[in-house]
């Protein structure tokens, strides 16, 4: 029962509660494979791009360091915290539709949501715009709800909602903050200036 021992002991914990515990390895597997077939039915060119790099870019976060016996201390490497950079040099280089699971690596916090190394699926395309990659997740949930028999109550039935994201979230920090009104002109260079005083008075 202890989770601690669980985790740290897969091959015992697959024993003892296969039942539960094999279900979740395999339904993990016919994840994977749905979004890798859907993207390559799709035209898109699965890839790998390098998990050690000099420069750690694509995300906001606190990197791994490491080095490396070849090139020495002068040089740091850091394991990617996203793959995005390298996907996007792929399409300018001219693959037009390129997409990539694989593991990143943040030196973060970590809690039941949130792991130091994680798997990600990132996905680009060529004279693609958001609404262009928005119909294509769209499309590839309900693959993986057919693949997977999951219920329509976890995407919901018929098309997507398609929310402003701004207005939207106005309204959710009206309604958690009671009341706190966002800056008029988000796009205004006192914008946070504005933002910090309202939080302050409210």
């Amino acid at each position: 029962e202890d989770p601690n021992l669980r985790y740290r002991s897969r091959h015992v914990d697959l024993l003892v509660n296969r039942d539960t515990v094999r279900e979740q390895f395999v339904v993990r597997s016919r994840v994977t494979q749905t979004i890798r077939r859907f993207f390559v039915e799709h035209d898109f060119m699965e890839v790998e791009t390098p998990i050690l790099w000099p420069h750690a870019g694509g995300a906001l976060a606190t990197p791994f360091t490491t080095s490396s016996q070849a090139f020495g201390d002068d040089l740091p490497l850091h394991l990617r915290i996203a793959p995005e950079l390298f996907l996007k040099q792929l399409v300018i280089g001219g693959f037009e539709r390129v997409f990539e699971i694989g593991k990143v690596f943040r030196n973060e916090g970590i809690d039941n949501s949130h792991s130091p190394e994680f798997t990600v699926c990132e996905a680009y395309m060529a004279y693609a715009d958001y609404g262009d990659m928005m119909a294509i997740t769209e499309r590839l949930l309900r693959s993986l709800e057919r693949e997977l028999s999951v219920s329509a109550t976890v995407f919901g039935e018929g098309a997507f909602d398609r929310v402003d994201v701004v207005s939207t979230l106005r309204d959710c920090v009206r309604r958690s903050c009671d009341g706190l009104e966002l800056p008029a002109d988000l796009n205004s260079p006192d914008a946070l200036d504005e933002l910090r005083a309202a939080v302050k008075t409210s």
